[in-house]
């Protein structure tokens, strides 16, 4: 498991897109790994959460593009 996180740190610091945060830092305990991201404006995801507990589907736990759309737009 410890292996697949250092996977997806060096696979997310390796790339940058405008829609990806990146990291800022990472720093590893004995039993913990910690991951600085950077400050994304415009908050976090509870309203979008809110919205899916509203919508009947909600129990699929993944997002139609049409609810992606929905979100960005």
């Amino acid at each position: 498991m410890i292996q697949q996180v250092k996977d997806e740190i060096y696979i997310n610091t390796s790339i940058t897109h405008p829609n990806l945060l990146g990291i800022d830092m990472v720093q590893q305990q004995a039993n913990f790994i910690f991951l600085m991201l950077p400050f994304a404006v415009g908050g976090d995801l509870t309203h979008l959460t809110k919205w899916m507990k509203k919508q009947r589907d909600f129990k699929k736990k993944s997002f139609s593009e049409e609810q992606i759309l929905y979100i960005v737009i």
